[in-house]
């Protein structure tokens, strides 16, 4: 706590960064807009369906992920599980690096999440059509894993482009918020599941929710 509050409550400016070129940080035109407050920002439906989305898509990859392993094991192996895994992390420091390239501007960015949602269906749809096929539970763990990374660094990214400076922080804030608190009950839902209907009766849930939250991020 001394330590964050010392360092990360002072600007950049305190210390005397400035971007990259610029001598000093350029002057404003006009005094910015006040930054609106947590129940103006919960009002507000691009920040609302900006956040369900993400919400939803957390959900499902966090449901999976806690999960992959035991639905890993009776083709794989303990070994072959293990090894999986680091796959499923190896392309999610991929997709991340590819999507830092190719990351359009502006609203394109939703494109971009919309994207990461079809690739890890295609992994999800792998996974769930795999019926004991090593090539293809790989593939699945490969292409599940190229979204992981990039559902956690891309919100910030759309709010950096679709809200005023001075509201992005508390935009990022309260989204990570709401997400936790949502994606913090995924494993115990998707256990549920498996439990409740079978193993691909979950993976088919989560194979949904990756659409539904693929075509509400692209809704503005």
């Amino acid at each position: 706590w001394p330590l964050a509050a010392r360092v990360l409550g002072r600007g950049p400016a305190e210390f005397g960064q400035h971007a990259d070129g610029l001598a000093a940080p350029p002057a404003p035109a006009a005094a910015p807009a006040p930054a609106r407050g947590r129940a103006a920002l919960l009002r507000d439906p691009v920040f609302r369906g900006l956040s369900i989305a993400f919400a939803i898509g957390l959900f499902a990859q966090m449901g999976l992920v806690t999960h992959l392993v035991s639905l890993l094991l009776p083709a794989l192996g303990v070994r072959g599980a293990g090894l999986a895994m680091a796959l499923v992390t190896s392309f999610a420091l991929i997709g991340r690096t590819v999507t830092a390239w190719v990351l359009p501007d502006g609203p394109r960015r939703r494109w971009a999440a919309a994207a990461t949602f079809a690739v890890q269906m295609a992994g999800s749809l792998a996974l769930v059509s795999a019926n004991g096929s090593v090539p293809l539970l790989l593939a699945g763990c490969a292409l599940f894993g190229m979204g992981v990374g990039n559902l956690l660094s891309l919100p910030p990214l759309i709010a950096q482009a679709e809200f005023p400076a001075a509201e992005v922080g508390r935009v990022v804030a309260l989204m990570q918020a709401i997400n936790q608190a949502l994606y913090a009950f995924a494993p115990a839902v998707f256990g549920l599941l498996r439990e409740s209907a079978g193993t691909e009766a979950a993976l088919w849930a989560t194979l949904a929710l990756q659409g539904l939250a693929g075509l509400l991020v692209l809704r503005r």
